[in-house]
């Protein structure tokens, strides 16, 4: 009878062992390799990115202005939970699954980031751009994450101040924003 009961024992506390073990890897799997480009979300050991991918900007919502605030909008919140990594950089990506060769070429076709804290604005046109267009067009770069949290908001505009060519506006457009964060600076 004692043999029986130590042969349940060790055989219990084996199987405990390998619960512990695999709920402990299910837990890093889940939080080292989770998919980025969905949207929502996004956590790693020590950050934080909140998006929404929304719908996908197309040319027939781009209305022209002269600011960029008359085009479409979508916001992004960068932040670190804590100071174990001295630096955790953020990307922004657009990513450009259709656009008509005379929008491609549009210098009209502008994009803007701009910060909550007006510490880093940047812009350009789209035609501008460099990059592969299926792995995204590459918008904010090396944003350094803090504990406080960073709002950066990403305007897609037809800037009216400019000649914009005509054919443009039949022709198809479709951008999405992807954020990813890395430990260590891209070059």
């Amino acid at each position: 009878m004692k043999n029986k009961r130590d042969i349940l024992i060790v055989v219990g506390v084996i199987l405990f062992c390998f619960l512990v073990v695999g709920i402990t890897y299910a837990y890093y799997k889940n939080v080292l390799f989770k998919d980025l480009s969905v949207g929502t979300i996004t956590e790693g050991l020590d950050y934080y990115i909140t998006y929404e991918k929304g719908n996908d900007l197309t040319s027939g919502t781009l209305d022209p202005g002269e600011e960029y605030t008359s085009g479409k909008s979508v916001s992004v919140e960068f932040w670190k939970k804590d100071d174990t990594y001295d630096h955790i950089y953020g990307q922004i990506y657009l990513e450009v699954t259709k656009i008509g060769s005379n929008l491609k070429n549009e210098k009209a076709l502008k994009y803007k980031l701009v910060s909550d804290k007006d510490d880093e604005v940047i812009e350009g046109s789209l035609s501008d751009l460099t990059g592969d267009y299926e792995k995204g067009l590459l918008i904010g770069k090396n944003i350094d994450l803090n504990n406080t949290k960073t709002t950066y908001t990403i305007y897609i505009w037809l800037d009216d101040t400019m000649d914009i060519n005509t054919d443009v506006s039949e022709e198809e457009l479709d951008i999405s924003v992807r954020c990813e964060a890395t430990m260590v600076e891209l070059q």
